[in-house]
């Protein structure tokens, strides 16, 4: 998938809405599209802090960043859950 998948469009404002393609694409490979309970946007904030302890550094690892800031901000558009067999 190019980088044109994961672009999120800002429409009006603050609201954050992926396309109908975007979202296609997410639901074909199974994932579920995150919407907001009033359905405005596809994306939710979440940050995570260095006294979050062992997930703050699997984040900062997984993504290659540095640690060295106050906080990681990630920008959720979809989620996905694999049941075990």
């Amino acid at each position: 998938m190019g980088n044109d998948f994961w672009q999120i469009k800002k429409l009006g404002g603050k609201i954050m809405r992926l396309t109908k393609y975007q979202k296609a694409r997410l639901l074909e490979h199974n994932w579920d599209v995150y919407t907001t309970d009033d359905g405005e946007q596809n994306c939710a904030w979440i940050s995570i802090e260095p006294s979050d302890g062992e997930i703050y550094g699997q984040v900062v690892e997984e993504l290659g960043l540095t640690g060295e800031g106050k906080d990681v901000k990630l920008l959720i558009i979809a989620t996905s859950e694999e049941l075990e067999d």
